[in-house]
C-alpha cells in the first residue's frame, strides 16, 4: 500500500521545514484516509457518508490547513468526498455537526478556539511526526 519514498530520519535532518511539512501532510493525508477504511479498503466520507476507495478519497479538515495548531489535529481531519471537500467547499454545516456527534458537543467550538492561536512546528515535532506516521502506516 505505501510505496512512496521518505528520506531516512538523518536526511530529514538536512531538510528545511518547508519540506518536511511537505512530507508530513502527505504521510498524515494518507493517515487519515486509511484510518477508518474496511478491509477492502472502503471508507465513509465524513460528511455524506458516501463510501469510497480511500485513493479515490480526500482528507477534508474543518479548521484550515493553513493554522498550525489544527493542520495536524487528528480530530480535525477525516476522510471527505471529493463532493463535500471540493464542491461544497469542505460542507462546514455537516462537517460541524458530524464533529460535535462522534467527539461531543462543542468539539467544533473547541477546534474553532484552537485555531484561532499560533502555532509554530519546529524541526524536530516535524520530524517526530513524520517518524511516527511512518510506523503507523507501517511505512518503513
Amino acid at each position: 500500500m505505501n510505496t512512496e519514498f521518505v528520506p531516512p530520519p538523518y536526511q530529514l535532518w538536512r531538510m528545511s521545514l518547508a519540506q518536511l511539512d511537505k512530507i508530513a501532510t502527505r504521510l498524515f493525508s494518507l493517515y487519515i484516509r486509511t484510518r477508518d477504511m474496511n478491509k477492502h479498503g472502503y471508507v465513509k466520507c465524513f460528511t455524506c457518508h458516501r463510501k469510497r476507495h480511500y485513493t479515490e478519497i480526500h482528507c477534508g479538515h474543518y479548521a484550515s490547513r493553513k493554522n498550525m495548531c489544527t493542520k495536524f489535529l487528528e480530530i480535525n481531519n477525516n476522510p471527505q468526498c471529493e463532493v463535500c471537500n471540493i464542491s461544497y467547499n469542505g460542507n462546514r454545516t455537516q462537517y460541524k455537526k458530524a464533529l460535535d456527534r462522534k467527539h461531543g458537543t462543542g468539539t467544533a467550538d473547541y477546534i474553532d478556539e484552537l485555531a484561532r492561536k499560533t502555532c509554530k512546528w519546529i524541526k524536530s515535532d516535524m520530524i517526530d511526526l513524520i517518524t511516527s506516521l511512518e510506523k503507523t502506516l507501517d511505512y518503513g
